[in-house]
């Protein structure tokens, strides 16, 4: 009998301790946002908010505090393909997943390169 709760005890110790965030499900396309059904989006990151750290750090609430908090890292950001979504603790959600979006120009690096052809 004590082997028994022994391995009762030790059991419910490691599931516990054997991580904080499980996958609850998956979607094709997630977005918070109205997208233009004729715009021209690219892929801007690949596999964003993917991290161990990213996911058991989320403090979002809600499916939009999750979905902006990895889209809010990324400028022109419009939504996310191949999404994936974690509980997080129990209490938090957390997504990741390739952010689309319209590409955002440098404008520093663009006036530079004018002042570069300028002078030559």
């Amino acid at each position: 009998m004590k082997t028994f709760t022994f391995y009762i005890l030790l059991s419910a110790l490691l599931t516990s301790c054997a991580g904080t965030y499980n996958e609850i499900g998956s979607l094709s396309m997630l977005s918070n946002k109205h997208l233009d059904p004729s715009g021209h989006y690219q892929k801007l990151a690949l596999k964003a908010g993917t991290s161990k750290k990213e996911i058991r750090q989320s403090k979002a609430d809600n499916m939009e505090a999750a979905i902006n908090q990895v889209i809010s890292q990324i400028p022109g950001a419009e939504y996310m393909t191949n999404v994936k979504i974690y509980a997080v603790k129990g209490n938090y959600l957390a997504v990741s997943g390739d952010v689309w979006g319209n590409a955002v120009k440098n404008i520093s690096t663009n006036s530079e390169i004018k002042t570069a052809s300028i002078a030559k």
